[in-house]
């Protein structure tokens, strides 16, 4: 698709961002995190503007994408790192379940798992 193209294409349905967040797991804690996501995920499905969520597990180093030669597609990534997306029709409805009771309860739980804090970036759906 050429640079031009992008500017004029139009999103599919209606509006939707993703917030990304980057997350490391202590050792030995991965089945519990996983878990703990699980509750929040249940804590966030019925919060106005929430559209699904999506838990990925890092379980591998591409050679190309990283430029690191060798072949380490099964490297053992420790910390764990996941990737955890959510997707909302607004920043504004993400931000909104951030001051939810029953959210910021959910969450309070994750610091015990987590080797630092988690990052986070939103991300506009073009399709």
């Amino acid at each position: 698709m050429e640079t031009d193209d992008v500017e004029k294409y139009e999103k599919e349905k209606r509006g939707m961002i993703c917030a990304v967040n980057y997350v490391s797991v202590r050792n030995g804690y991965e089945d519990e995190f996983e878990e703990a996501v699980i509750s929040l995920c249940k804590a966030t499905d019925r919060m106005p503007g929430f559209l699904g969520s999506k838990l990925l597990k890092v379980n591998g180093i591409s050679a190309i994408g990283s430029g690191i030669p060798g072949d380490l597609r099964n490297a053992e990534i420790k910390p764990t790192k996941y990737i955890m997306l959510t997707y909302w029709e607004s920043k504004e409805a993400h931000e909104t379940s951030h001051k939810n009771e029953v959210f910021v309860n959910a969450f309070k739980q994750m610091p015990v798992y987590l080797t630092k804090i988690p990052y986070e970036e939103y991300c506009e759906i073009l399709r």
